[in-house]
C-alpha cells in the first residue's frame, strides 16, 4: 500500500488514503464489508492488499467508483471502472520452481521481484483510464523494469512525519528492506482494525 500511496502522491500530492485492515483470515463477505464502508465513506478507487481482492472490485463497481485489481487480472469484476492492476506472472515464478525440481536442486521458498525481473506485470488497462494516463504509466513502468527508477527513493516520510528512506537512498525490488516495512507513507491514515 505505501507504493500504492507514493505513486498516487506523485500524481497528485492532495491525494490521501485510507485503509481498513480486514486480517488474513478475513471472509470474502468481510472485504467487501470493508469495501463498502470505503466506498460509503467517499473513497474515489478501492484497492486491496490481500489475497482475495475480487470482492472489492465487485464494491467498486457496484457503486460506481474506480478499482484496481491484484494478482490476476480482475476485469471482469469491474468491466467500468477498473483501472489496472499488479499480476504476478505465476508462469515465470512455476516454471523456475518446477525446473529446479526436476534438477533436484532446492527452490526458493519466497520469490521477490519486480517488472525488472519479470515477475510483475500490469493489467490491461480499463475504459476508464486515458491516453495520457496510459502512455504516462508506460514510461514509469519501462523506467522500472530497466532499473532506472525505483517506488522507494528518498527522502520519504512515514504518516507520522519520521523519515524512513533518507535522501538518496532508493530501495528496489529485491531489497531485503522491503519485506521489514513497518510503516505508513504520509497521505495514510488507519480506518480501523
Amino acid at each position: 500500500m505505501n507504493a500504492f500511496a507514493l505513486g498516487a502522491r506523485r500524481a497528485d500530492s492532495a491525494t490521501a488514503l485510507r485503509v481498513a485492515y480486514v486480517g488474513e483470515a478475513a471472509t470474502p463477505r468481510q472485504v467487501a464489508e470493508a469495501a463498502r464502508a470505503l466506498a460509503e465513506g467517499g473513497a474515489d478507487v478501492l484497492a486491496a492488499q490481500l489475497d482475495g481482492a475480487r470482492p472489492v472490485c465487485e464494491v467498486a463497481e457496484a457503486h460506481g467508483i474506480l478499482c484496481c485489481g491484484l494478482h490476476t487480472d480482475l476485469s471482469a469484476f469491474a468491466p467500468q471502472g477498473f483501472l489496472t492492476g499488479a499480476e504476478w506472472a505465476w508462469e515465470k515464478a512455476y516454471a523456475e520452481a518446477v525446473a529446479l525440481i526436476a534438477a533436484g536442486k532446492p527452490w526458493k521458498h519466497l520469490r521477490q521481484g519486480g517488472f525488472d525481473q519479470g515477475f510483475v506485470r500490469n493489467t490491461a488497462y480499463g475504459p476508464a483510464v486515458g491516453v495520457e494516463a496510459r502512455a504516462h504509466a508506460d514510461a514509469a513502468r519501462m523506467q522500472l523494469a530497466n532499473g532506472n527508477a525505483a517506488v522507494f527513493r528518498g527522502p520519504i516520510q512515514d504518516n507520522t512525519g519520521r523519515t524512513v528512506v533518507a535522501k538518496g537512498k532508493a530501495l528496489r525490488g529485491g531489497d531485503a528492506e522491503l519485506g521489514r516495512m513497518v510503516w505508513l507513507a504520509d497521505g495514510i491514515t488507519e480506518v480501523g482494525r
